[in-house]
């Protein structure tokens, strides 16, 4: 029986929230009423305002989810609350039905589940806290998302960036150096066959020797912030 409820209703939320996704599908009678409830929405964070509104307090592993994934798709006026909710979720116990049944393979447990999604929300994560200038939180979490799953390329890309933008161009030189060197710097792995990580590598590697040579510096936008992570 669908939960007609407006509020303190995160199914309902989870469904308004997956309107904003390619092959969303919901009953009948639901997708009437979330069409009621978006009614006066003239965008897309409208959209996510409502999730919010609809959801209830994140007293829940589930609510906590709804929030962080939320607040993570708003806007960038929002990425505060993004950032305290992520951080608040993945502090916590975790929302199982989210990760649970989304198989990478065939053979993947409980446990690979549970990473891949830890992974996915930290990199959430360590993004907003780079485009909000938070360096050292970033590098903290893309460094967390190479521990996690090192043969993925992500962690390295955003490990490399924030090491582009302190400035320390010869320290990822010898930091990608090292990778090429390593058993994740293969051309074929259970997960992800080809070589993704490998081109990665090379690329990022390509790249920081073309800032070096032209003795590239990082300036942030002038009076963006006050304080900066270096």
């Amino acid at each position: 029986m669908i939960n007609l409820k407006l509020t303190d209703n995160p199914n309902l939320a989870l469904n308004i929230f997956h309107t904003l996704s390619v092959g969303y599908n919901s009953s009948f009678l639901e997708k009437i009423l979330i069409k009621y409830i978006l009614k006066d929405c003239k965008d897309r964070q409208d959209i996510l305002n409502k999730v919010i509104e609809v959801c209830g307090e994140p007293n829940t592993p589930q609510k906590r989810y709804i929030y962080a994934i939320t607040y993570a798709w708003s806007n960038k006026e929002y990425r505060n609350k993004a950032i305290h909710y992520l951080e608040l979720y993945l502090n916590n116990e975790l929302w199982e039905e989210s990760f649970i049944h989304k198989f990478r393979n065939i053979n993947d447990t409980f446990e690979i589940q549970k990473k891949d999604h830890i992974y996915d929300l930290t990199k959430y994560l360590a993004e907003i806290y780079e485009k909000e200038y938070q360096f050292n939180e970033a590098l903290k979490n893309y460094e967390k998302m190479i521990k996690l799953d090192p043969y993925l390329p992500f962690g390295y890309n955003g490990k490399i960036s924030i090491m582009i933008k302190k400035n320390k161009i010869d320290e990822a030189i010898q930091y990608l150096k090292v990778i090429k060197k390593s058993k994740y710097y293969c051309k074929n792995n259970n997960y992800y066959p080809n070589n993704w990580l490998m081109a990665s590598i090379d690329d990022l590697l390509k790249k920081c020797k073309n800032l070096k040579e032209k003795d590239y510096v990082y300036k942030p936008r002038k009076n963006k912030y006050a304080s900066i992570d270096t």
